[in-house]
């Protein structure tokens, strides 16, 4: 089974912020972040599934929104006690969609702490494509390995993961559907469509690190999930 984190849209160092507005849930804080480590360690998933807005830096119209200076080392930070692999995806929070500059530079940034923005994981015969939906040169990327997977033996399942299906979101068709394409950006817990596949929205974890719990099951040599 995998876990889905989505949308923890850290800006703050702890709840103990004065901008903090619930501090209970945690609201966007790193502590939020810390707090769920140990849970997310018992739970002890394959892989935790990080798609998109971790730390929150800009408002959509680009306004520089975070109450931290290095917000992207505030969160990886809070992330320090993780005993299980995870897969972190940017979205359109961490970097600046208006400036195209400025973006290139939050991209070198977020690759210096956190590594590559587009990648893929094998897991025997499941196999994970991630990328960054901002970046057309990130989903030509995970297209090209993709439909290579098709031509390689034993793979049985595949699982798209991405912040959303809009801007420059990658949507292949169903002569090569994946097994299950996992999304966030939305905030809201849902099932977004179910042909020619299923794509599953998460909600938001930026309160009580509110998470999805995914179950992989291998039936007649494929892959399911509980969609």
């Amino acid at each position: 089974y995998l876990l889905q984190l989505t949308d923890e849209h850290v800006m703050y160092d702890s709840i103990n912020h004065y901008a903090c507005e619930d501090k209970p849930s945690g609201y966007r804080s790193a502590d939020l972040v810390r707090w769920a480590t140990p849970v997310v360690n018992l739970i002890n998933p394959r892989l935790v599934i990080n798609s998109g807005d971790q730390a929150h830096q800009y408002a959509t119209t680009g306004y520089r929104y975070s109450y931290n200076d290095d917000i992207y080392r505030c969160y990886l930070n809070a992330k320090r006690n993780y005993r299980v692999p995870s897969m972190m995806l940017l979205g359109n929070h961490e970097v600046h969609e208006k400036d195209s500059g400025q973006r290139a530079r939050d991209w070198a940034r977020w690759e210096g702490l956190a590594g590559r923005r587009a990648y893929h994981i094998r897991m025997g015969t499941l196999w994970f494509f991630a990328h960054d939906y901002l970046d057309d040169a990130s989903r030509r990327f995970i297209d090209e390995v993709y439909r290579a997977s098709f031509r390689e033996g034993q793979v049985e399942g595949r699982v798209i993961v991405q912040h959303h299906t809009s801007w420059h979101g990658y949507r292949p068709g169903s002569e090569i559907a994946p097994t299950v394409m996992l999304i966030g950006h939305l905030h809201r817990q849902s099932v977004e469509d179910r042909w020619p596949y299923p794509i599953l929205l998460g909600a938001a974890a930026h309160k009580y690190a509110t998470g999805s719990l995914l179950r992989f099951a291998r039936r007649d040599g494929r892959w399911n999930t509980d969609a």
